[in-house]
């Protein structure tokens, strides 16, 4: 090659330097090494796939598909092509397709050699900033449901250096899982299925039982409340089906800002010890339906609390600790369904034996259920009841549980020295535990 071709080789390999400093894209760099080797070359990723073809698929016509198949099987290479692999160390980054038509001196090889150090180069310094920007969405997203001292500028700034596309407001939920937990694959797949469902949603990984769950909110709340609910259903129904079938969902009664996600999660978080409620069976439960157990968990005096229950429960306890039964369940069912029908379905008995039940209950309570008054203090009584069986109950609280509490069955069972323990599995008798015909 005369001196004249070889500054011209040489102006083409710094012109290819300069183009593979100046960006972690290959694009630039194929297409004008295409041009100055001049023939077609083809990217393709690991898999196959093509990144970058210096002519349109249509002009590579069935190559393409042959290209893909060559990287798998060296022997499918279509004639008149070269497939080359590109590494770095034993970790294979990409494909470079050559096509061979016409001569090839050694100043074109070498070119050629360069071409593909640059590449390889090129996809590290790729992989590497696409792992940082991963890693960094990842922090942001937990801060976004975690930090409380996280601001709007900081959100804004941090989302922008990390990638990552943020809607003004964002519904906030928490999907909960009462029994089990979700592995990583799981957890890719929630991620996969809420994107399907809400774009832009973010999925947030807060323990190995609950998953934070931001849909963004577009248009107003309460036109876009009952599509909310219905795609969180639909993220719980998936959940299921992959075998999770002790999850829920809990969500916020509105939007709100990235500033305010912090809270609302938290709140949610708080709510979750109440799940999974013997009322409903509901996929889907607004923060507000835990309204009357949250004040009557927190906002009482505990002693007094568990004296009312006393009052009202003292002989309906009495007996099921006696007797081994749970007629405390089937009023509370009773009260809290409006049809006898719902609640026997609810307790999975047979309705007559609901009601039999339920009418030795009633005989053991001083209630007048058409009373609206002793109703509700009733049912006040039979939802404290199950609060106090609960782990937590009583941590927050002054007074420890006395002998005549334990053996009456209210509240968490309790030794002196204040260690918990949980109420004895066995069934209950008399209580059938099958649905109802």
């Amino acid at each position: 090659m005369s001196r004249t071709g070889s500054d011209e080789v040489v102006k083409h390999c710094c012109d290819l330097v300069r183009l593979a400093l100046a960006s972690d894209s290959p694009d630039d760099l194929v297409v004008a090494a295409s041009q100055d080797l001049g023939r077609p070359l083809v990217l393709l990723d690991p898999s196959g796939a093509p990144l970058v073809a210096t002519l349109p698929s249509t002009g590579l016509g069935p190559s393409v598909a042959a290209l893909a198949a060559s990287t798998a099987d060296a022997d499918k290479t279509p004639a008149g092509w070269h497939v080359l692999p590109i590494a770095k160390g034993r970790r294979r980054l990409a494909f470079l397709a050559v096509c061979t038509g016409g001569t090839q001196d050694g100043e074109q090889r070498r070119m050629l050699d360069l071409l593909l150090s640059l590449l390889g180069d090129q996809l590290e310094r790729a992989a590497l900033a696409s792992s940082i920007r991963s890693e960094r969405r990842a922090a942001l997203m937990r801060r976004l449901v975690t930090d409380h001292t996280i601001t709007p500028a900081e959100i804004r700034s941090e989302a922008r250096t990390a990638g990552l596309g943020l809607a003004d407001l964002y519904w906030p939920a928490l999907l909960s899982w009462t029994v089990g937990h979700p592995g990583l694959r799981t957890l890719a797949d929630l991620h996969g299925e809420a994107q399907r469902q809400a774009p832009g949603s973010i999925t947030v990984a807060l323990d190995n039982t609950k998953v934070a769950l931001l849909i963004p909110a577009r248009g107003s709340d309460a036109a876009n409340r009952e599509v909310l609910h219905h795609r969180l259903a639909g993220l719980v129904r998936y959940a299921r089906q992959l075998g999770h079938h002790d999850v829920r969902a809990i969500v916020a009664e509105r939007s709100v800002g990235v500033a305010q996600l912090p809270a609302r999660v938290g709140e949610l978080e708080r709510l979750q010890r109440y799940l999974p409620h013997p009322a409903t069976q509901a996929l889907v439960r607004p923060a507000r339906s835990f309204a009357l157990d949250h004040l009557l968990s927190e906002g009482l005096d505990r002693r007094r609390a568990r004296a009312f229950v006393r009052g009202r429960l003292r002989r309906l306890l009495r007996h099921d600790l006696d007797h081994g039964t749970d007629l405390a369940h089937v009023l509370e069912l009773a009260l809290d369904f409006p049809r006898r029908d719902e609640a026997a379905r609810a307790s999975y008995m047979h309705r007559n034996t609901f009601r039999r039940h339920l009418r030795q209950a009633l005989e053991l309570v001083e209630a007048d259920l058409e009373d609206p008054d002793d109703r509700l203090a009733l049912h006040m009584a039979i939802k404290l009841r199950r609060l106090m069986q609960a782990p937590w109950w009583g941590v927050s609280g002054s007074a420890e549980c006395t002998e005549a509490e334990t053996t009456e069955g209210v509240g968490h069972l309790r030794t002196t020295s204040g260690s918990a323990r949980s109420p004895s599995p066995t069934p209950r008798r008399g209580i059938r535990r099958t649905p109802p015909a």
